[in-house]
Formats: C-alpha cells, structure tokens, sequence
C-alpha cells in the first residue's frame, strides 16, 4: 500500500482552491504557521482539524 500522507493532499487541495496559506488557515480557525507545518508534515492533524478540513474540501 502506498504512504499517504496528509500535508501534500492538503496543500494540493489548497492550491487546486486558489488559497494561499493564509486563507486556509483563517478558514479553518488555526495560524499560518500550523498550515505550514501540517503541509511539511512537522506537526499532526487533531480530530477536531481533520473534520474541518474535510468540511471545506468536501
């Protein structure tokens, strides 16, 4: 099975949407260096967050 990992699908959803990083994370209600660090796969996505993330990105 392949590795999935959760910051490239989210910045490849974020710049499908035109958003900067910025944008994202004023949506979703976290910094701008949290988007950052999700992306690079520095830090982990909470529950909470993931759902939100889906909400948005359907």
């Amino acid at each position: 099975m392949k590795n999935f990992h959760l910051g490239v699908e989210v910045r490849k959803l974020r710049e499908e949407a035109n958003m900067l990083q910025e944008d994202l994370a004023w949506v979703i209600g976290i910094s701008r260096p949290a988007i950052v660090n999700i992306e690079s796969s520095k830090r982990k996505v909470s529950a909470d967050e993931l759902i939100l993330f889906a909400n948005f990105f359907g």
